[in-house]
């Protein structure tokens, strides 16, 4: 798919939905989760440890090389993304871009990080679930089923039986 010539246009599509305690008072949108969370994607050529270091980095006003980012549609941050919308107001946080497949980055990885909402105790936990789609945009292309028989392989070869003899 990320062949030169190859010219798919491809739609990844990010949902994070959590929950966590909530106050009582219900002050704000911020203070009313013990836990809040949000998600950052890995830009196009980030190694994996840059990720993990950026991913980890509690500075908000940390390097925003916008040019290697995805375009996602609707941004964590106000003047990037659709006018007026943040991303990560809410429990249920979606967004997507669309892509040329001679464009996608070779791996993409996804951090869902944990903020401190308005509870202090430091093992306060949230749950949350993750769904990441890929589609191909007006033409039908067989990306899932490469996937699929590479995920059928490797859970054969994790579910074959040993016997072993134990000699007492």
């Amino acid at each position: 798919m990320r062949r030169p010539g190859s010219d798919y246009d491809i739609r990844i599509d990010v949902t994070l939905s959590y929950s966590s305690t909530p106050r009582r008072t219900r002050q704000s949108s911020r203070g009313y989760l013990a836990v809040w969370m949000d998600w950052i994607s890995s830009k196009s050529g980030e190694t994996a440890d840059a990720f993990l270091n950026r991913a980890l980095d509690t500075d908000d006003e940390s390097e925003r090389d916008k040019s290697r980012e995805l375009p996602w549609t609707i941004h964590p941050m106000k003047q990037f993304g659709l006018s007026g919308v943040k991303r990560n107001s809410g429990t249920v946080q979606k967004d997507w871009a669309t892509v040329k497949s001679n464009a996608l980055p070779e791996s993409l990885s996804i951090a869902i990080r944990g903020h401190q909402g308005w509870s202090r105790d430091p093992d306060e936990t949230a749950t949350y679930a993750i769904a990441v789609t890929f589609e191909v945009i007006g033409q039908e292309i067989a990306i899932y089923e490469p996937l699929r028989n590479a995920v059928m392989d490797l859970q054969a070869s994790v579910e074959a039986e040993v016997e072993v003899e134990i000699d007492e």
